[in-house]
């Protein structure tokens, strides 16, 4: 009994879905060079929440471009995501929102916000200044 339990509590945990998202970053002239060598930072913005057996946090993550600008996050849990990316003069900051999926998504498809026109507050909430 107790191994069928714990079969059934491995399978419950692992039913869990997570997306990957990948990130293709370009600099706003089509004709230089792409955005690489570049620190990304990814923040849940939706936590704590539940996924099967687990609590989701606000654990930050960090990634790098690599010589292509394209990387991408693998596992993801379906949530709001605040996105830092650290330029050598400006940081830009932007908000996505992952599907409750399996598949691998672009995160041009599910931008939803930028945060680049106003002020932060330390919990990531916009103040726009326009």
């Amino acid at each position: 009994m107790k191994t069928r339990l714990a079969i059934i509590i491995l399978a419950v945990a692992f039913t869990a879905t997570a997306a990957n998202v990948r990130f293709n970053l370009r600099d706003f002239l089509s004709t230089t060079q792409p955005l690489f060598r570049r620190t990304v930072e990814m923040q849940p913005q939706s936590t704590p929440q539940a996924d099967g057996t687990n609590v989701i946090l606000s654990e930050r993550r960090f990634f790098n471009t690599g010589s292509s600008a394209e990387f991408t996050a693998t596992n993801v849990v379906e949530g709001t995501y605040r996105v830092l990316l650290y330029g050598p003069t400006f940081t830009n900051i932007f908000r996505i929102n992952v599907p409750d999926s399996t598949n691998t998504t672009n995160a041009s498809s599910i931008l939803i916000s930028s945060a680049n026109n106003g002020i932060e507050t330390e919990d990531g909430r916009s103040i726009d200044l326009e």
